[in-house]
């Protein structure tokens, strides 16, 4: 070969090392950035997860906090109902005492006004004695009426109920008994 076709071969030879260098460069220029590339896809993958975790965190540690809230409104609520059961255990108590104490001192008053002045000269006819008898037997079944009433109103207000017949019968009962007292009297 002649010196001419050397040197040909040889800037060939040159340049097939300087494309294959560069193109080494290059693959390794890819490579490099397909590293990269990776190494930010997998950072944004684990931010992304970080931001689901601490959301989770958050949601849940809320979720407890508003669980733990409820049963201490209900705990709250549950303790306070039983406060105002026995207030009101204890006021119809008080009221039953107070209306029997009531309805006891009327009647000594109508005994003694009516039987303790008893003498041979101011005794009663027995159709007034019958008629006092009976004022007082409706009294009596006047109270035992609202006795019951009150009762079966406490025990539906602890149940949570709705009307309850028996006080729809006492009442009927006491309505009965007035209209009957009236016709009576006329």
């Amino acid at each position: 070969m002649n010196e001419s076709a050397k040197s040909t071969k040889a800037k060939m030879m040159n340049e097939v090392k300087k494309v294959d260098s560069e193109m080494e460069n290059a693959e390794d220029k890819a490579r490099a950035e397909a590293e990269s590339a990776k190494e930010n896809m997998k950072k944004i993958w684990l931010a992304a997860l970080g931001v689901y975790a601490d959301a989770y965190d958050r949601v849940s540690e809320r979720y407890d906090q508003l669980r733990e809230s409820a049963n201490e409104t209900v705990h709250h609520l549950i303790s306070r109902g039983k406060e105002v059961e026995d207030q009101g255990e204890k006021k119809i108590n008080e009221t039953q005492e107070k209306t029997s104490n009531v309805l006891h001192d009327r009647m000594n008053k109508v005994r003694e006004t009516f039987f303790g002045k008893i003498s041979g000269e101011q005794m009663m006819p027995e159709e007034k004695i019958g008629e006092v008898t009976k004022r007082l037997d409706d009294v009596s079944d006047k109270l035992d009426a609202l006795r019951s009433e009150l009762a079966d109103k406490f025990k539906m207000s602890k149940s949570g109920g709705g009307e309850h017949q028996t006080g729809k019968v006492a009442d009927s009962r006491d309505t009965k008994k007035m209209h009957e007292r009236e016709e009576a009297h006329t």
